[in-house]
């Protein structure tokens, strides 16, 4: 499974999609900087903006909904 990197950086909202080893690089070479933070659960705030700088890490699948045929009858 995949994981899921969302992060903000003045204001801009990035989610980079990476394989395990690619996150273990990555956090090794410090990518996301000398001083990284990690949420170690859900934050309460969705708003990246109020994060203060921490990376969330995702690990799992993207769901793809899939349309269902839908007949609307109107009556007045």
């Amino acid at each position: 499974m995949p994981f899921f990197v969302i992060s903000n950086s003045d204001g801009d909202t990035t989610v980079d999609m990476v394989s395990k080893e690619q996150l273990n690089e990555r956090l090794n070479e410090k990518y996301w900087g000398e001083s990284a933070e990690f949420f170690d659960a859900m934050p309460a705030e969705m708003d990246t903006n109020y994060w203060g700088g921490k990376i969330l890490i995702i690990n799992g699948d993207v769901a793809f909904p899939k349309p269902v045929k839908v007949v609307t009858e109107w009556e007045m």
